[in-house]
């Protein structure tokens, strides 16, 4: 389990069954696999950048919250409306999302299509 309430933090190649993030900080993961991704509810403003090199199993997303780069995250589930993506999880449930330009996201599995259109 690793926590994380720094303002700026740069993970590299790393392996993390855990992964809390609990403050409005600024994370970088540039290599590396996370089972289980969790933005708390008080780390609103969190921005998670991550690298082509990462995937996450799974994040739970409890604070408005920006995911940044072209890192995989298969499923993501949003307790809050206004969380951004630039890359869209593979599968998305929850409240309300927006990709990189804004727009507004469809839940729960967009299509094939959709999903090329908003990367």
């Amino acid at each position: 389990v690793l926590s994380i309430d720094f303002k700026i933090v740069i993970v590299d190649e790393c392996v993390i069954t855990n992964l809390y993030i609990t403050d409005g900080i600024t994370i970088i993961l540039q290599k590396g696999e996370i089972e289980n991704l969790t933005v708390e509810n008080k780390a609103q403003g969190a921005v998670i950048t991550l690298s082509s090199d990462t995937k996450v199993e799974k994040a739970t997303v409890d604070a408005q919250s920006t995911f940044m780069g072209t890192g995989i995250i298969k499923e993501a589930y949003n307790a809050v409306a206004g969380v951004k993506y630039e890359t869209i999880p593979e599968t998305l449930t929850g409240k309300g999302a927006t990709d990189g330009e804004g727009n507004t996201v469809a839940l729960i599995n967009p299509p094939a299509y959709l999903h090329n259109q908003l990367q």
